[in-house]
């Protein structure tokens, strides 16, 4: 399944297309002898639209994800002996004007490589980059992040891996570059709601992990109380990433047991 038939997927069957596809689908029925699954079909495309565009079901989605891995703590850091510092790519900006057009590193991927440069400053641990060219790019994503680590954070990065597509190409690849290394014990950097089904890959490649989560989706002020059930394109985004998380994770679980 190539990457492209698989992104295109992704924006067909979750939010908002498949409201709107559901919600198509009863307009349609609404003219034909089948007027009660055509009502159904409408009120659960407004309902779950709603829903998963308020603060309050955005975060307990995204909640399930980012429990199971706390932020580390100094003391964390003091009582471990990981011997690299894994980053995983999350994306790329193409053809960003303020760079001459250039591609560079997303918004999410800059939140990995700055929590990984703080890891790095504390612990002085190598850091391997992971992240290839999926849609077939001139520049892999794994060195944006090279680029961006040693000119805007001025941190050394010891290998690149620039060949992966996903998330367990990204465990399998850096494997074989620690395992020539000598290195089996790592610290894993990326969002806290990416955290388990990066470690549930990671762990299957026999490395051991220590979690390093961050940039935790959490409520502002006014997210919280009554303003919860306000829906807000804010909480839409939180919800379809918390969602595709979810499904990925269950994809998954599906591919390794078959």
């Amino acid at each position: 399944m190539s990457v492209l038939f698989t992104r295109t997927l992704e924006i067909i069957l979750f939010p908002p297309a498949i409201n709107f596809i559901i919600l198509a689908t009863g307009f349609i029925l609404l003219l034909s002898k089948w007027r009660k699954t055509a009502v159904t079909l409408i009120a659960l495309s407004f309902s779950t639209f709603y829903l998963i565009s308020t603060p309050w079901v955005a975060y307990a989605l995204m909640n399930t994800l980012q429990q199971p891995h706390p932020a580390l703590t100094p003391a964390d850091l003091q009582r471990n002996n990981a011997a690299a510092i894994v980053i995983l790519g999350g994306g790329r900006k193409s053809r960003a004007p303020e760079y001459s057009g250039a591609d560079t590193v997303s918004k999410f991927t800059l939140e990995r490589i700055r929590y990984g440069a703080y890891l790095h400053r504390l612990t002085r641990l190598p850091v391997l980059v992971t992240g290839g060219a999926p849609l077939s790019e001139a520049i892999p994503e794994a060195h944006l992040m090279k680029t961006a680590l040693e000119n805007d954070f001025h941190i050394p990065v010891q290998w690149v891996e620039d060949k992966s597509h996903t998330t367990r190409e990204n465990a399998m690849f850096s494997q074989t570059l620690l395992t020539k290394a000598n290195i089996q014990h790592i610290y894993l950097v990326t969002h806290a709601w990416h955290m388990p089904r990066s470690v549930d890959v990671f762990n299957k490649t026999g490395l051991k992990i220590t979690a390093a989560p961050t940039a935790f989706a959490t409520p502002s002020p006014l997210e919280k109380g009554g303003y919860g059930w306000i829906p807000t394109a804010r909480a839409l985004d939180i919800s379809n990433l918390a969602l595709h998380e979810i499904v990925g994770r269950v994809w998954y679980g599906v591919k390794t047991r078959y």
